[in-house]
This record gives C-alpha cells, structure tokens and sequence, in this order.
C-alpha cells in the first residue's frame, strides 16, 4: 500500500463483512480462541501467539481431547502440527 508517497507492507487485513453479505465460497479463519470452539479438560491454551495472531491449543499426555465447533458448510478442514514447548 503506497499513502502519500511512502509504502506501507501489510501482514494482514482483517474486516467484517456487511451484514447480508453473501460468504459462498469463502473462507472463513477461525482462531483457536475463538468461542464458538468447545474444548474438554484435555485441552490446554500453550500461550503461543503466531501468524495471523492465531493461537495454539495442545493436548495435555495421556488425557482424552476432545472439542466442538457447530459451522454451516459444506466441509471443514482442521490443520495442526507438533509443537515443542
């Protein structure tokens, strides 16, 4: 983004659509912390802060884990990764 002469690199931009705005075919990010997700005792928050200012939740060792998150969409895709803390 260039502003009187000067660039300015942007990480990201975050907005909220307009209220009747259709969202088909879109994605949607949905942070960790999000409170449309449910977590069960075996979940901890690790505290970590990443890219997009998303945040990562960790299963505690030998602890069922479970979670919710009630969407409307054809398919949800849940990325994770091994973290060592």
């Amino acid at each position: 983004m260039v502003y009187q002469g000067n660039t300015f690199w942007l990480d990201q931009i975050q907005y909220v659509p307009s209220v009747g705005l259709s969202l088909d075919s879109s994605l949607i990010l949905v942070n960790a912390s999000d409170s449309a997700i449910q977590y069960t005792a075996g979940w901890q928050d690790t505290g970590l802060i990443v890219a997009w200012n998303m945040s990562y939740y960790t299963t505690l060792p030998n602890r069922q884990a479970d979670m919710t998150f009630d969407f409307n969409g054809p398919y949800l895709v849940l990325i994770g990764n091994k973290l060592s803390l």
